[in-house]
């Protein structure tokens, strides 16, 4: 039963390490678009993928699941709020 859970909880790190490295994935283009593009088109862009994310237009599958969305939704929120 030990290999297991040291199997599940190396999953988990692994998993945990891809979530982050998305996520400043995302947070590096969002300061990208912020540089590059006027005011007013990166506030544009942030507040159409936020609406995006939240009616399931970029992964349906996210409304399937409260807790999961419950769990993305503000942390993409906190990102684009910046």
């Amino acid at each position: 039963m030990a290999d297991t859970d040291s199997a599940v909880e190396g999953a988990s790190d692994l998993m945990q390490i891809a979530l982050n490295t998305l996520y400043l994935c995302l947070e590096n283009a969002v300061r990208h678009i912020e540089e590059a593009e006027s005011p007013t088109e990166a506030s544009e862009f942030k507040s159409g993928l936020l609406e995006q994310v939240k009616d399931g237009r970029i992964n349906a599958a996210l409304l399937e699941d409260s807790a999961l969305y419950e769990f993305v939704v503000p942390k993409i929120e906190r990102l684009l709020s910046r």
